[in-house]
C-alpha cells in the first residue's frame, strides 16, 4: 500500500477517490472495467447527486448491477437511470 509523503496532499477527495477505486473492483472484469473507467474519468465531472448516486451503486450486487448496466433490469431511480445511461456510453479519455 502506497503511503502518502509529508509533500502530498491528504485530501478528502483523493482518499475518496482510492476508497471508489476499491469498491469498482467485482467478480466480474467487464464491471470493473465499466465502473473504473467512469469513476477515473466521468466522476469527477459529475455534479453531488450523480457522485452520491454512483457510490450508491457500487453497492449494489454484482448480478443485479450486470443487469442494471445491460438495460435488461430497470433502475426506479431517475438519477441512477441516467447515471447508468453515462456508464454505458463510457467515458474516454
Amino acid at each position: 500500500m502506497h503511503e502518502l509523503q509529508d509533500d502530498e496532499p491528504r485530501t478528502t477527495e483523493s482518499m475518496l477517490h482510492k476508497k471508489l477505486r476499491w469498491q469498482c473492483r467485482r467478480g466480474m472484469l467487464e464491471l470493473d472495467f465499466m465502473l473504473r473507467r467512469y469513476l477515473d474519468h466521468g466522476f469527477p465531472h459529475a455534479n453531488p447527486a450523480q457522485q452520491a448516486a454512483f457510490e450508491a451503486l457500487l453497492q449494489i450486487e454484482d448480478d443485479v448491477l450486470w443487469d442494471l448496466l445491460l438495460g435488461t433490469q430497470r433502475a426506479d431511480e431517475p438519477v441512477i437511470a441516467s447515471l447508468l445511461d453515462d456508464i454505458r456510453r463510457g467515458y474516454q479519455a
